[in-house]
């Protein structure tokens, strides 16, 4: 029998280490998580030889296989997490991802999509109404079944078309259940 063997993911972080988990889930209702982190690709040989399995392991992976457990149908939720830069920048986190992410998304306007177009994309993590009309974004705690604390954001994707009513992804802040709330 040969040992495992392991080799660092190049295919991954091609696109920026991003690893995302979608469930779907009773109702054709998708949960889907986003996180940025380091992981492996592990290829398992059976013992003839003859074929082998392929398994993406490490934290990120973990995180996000804890998301999933407590994600909400039809819920986006971007894992809380710092990734520094090789060029001397300052470190990316999950906010300044997702807001270079809805940057990009405006590269999607005017284009075709079944018999419209896209007008806009907008991208944005959620967070409750206050009384001055704002909504800063909330900090999500997940506890998983081992008892560790997971941090994560909950996100919303609008897309708003010329010619149609729009199309929203995600949960509005004020339809998550209690669970997520910090003491």
């Amino acid at each position: 029998m040969q040992p495992p063997r392991w080799r660092r993911s190049t295919r991954s972080f091609s696109i920026c280490g991003v690893s995302a988990a979608i469930r779907w889930s009773a109702g054709a209702r998708i949960r889907s998580c986003f996180s940025i982190g380091s992981h492996y690709g592990f290829h398992h040989i059976d013992s003839f030889g003859t074929g082998g399995y392929d398994y993406i392991v490490g934290d990120v992976t973990i995180h996000l296989a804890r998301l999933m457990e407590h994600a909400e149908r039809n819920q986006i939720l971007f894992s809380e997490f710092i990734r520094h830069r090789k060029d001397g920048e300052p470190p990316v986190n999950t906010a300044a991802f997702l807001e270079y992410a809805s940057e990009k998304s405006r590269g999607l306007d005017g284009v075709k999509f079944g018999a419209d177009e896209i007008d806009t994309v907008k991208t944005y993590l959620t967070g409750p109404e206050r009384t001055d009309g704002d909504f800063p974004v909330r900090r999500l705690k997940i506890v998983d079944k081992h008892g560790l604390e997971h941090f994560a954001y909950n996100a919303k994707v609008n897309f708003f078309l010329r010619n149609r009513d729009p199309i929203y992804l995600g949960l509005q802040d004020q339809y998550l259940p209690p669970k997520f709330f910090l003491g």
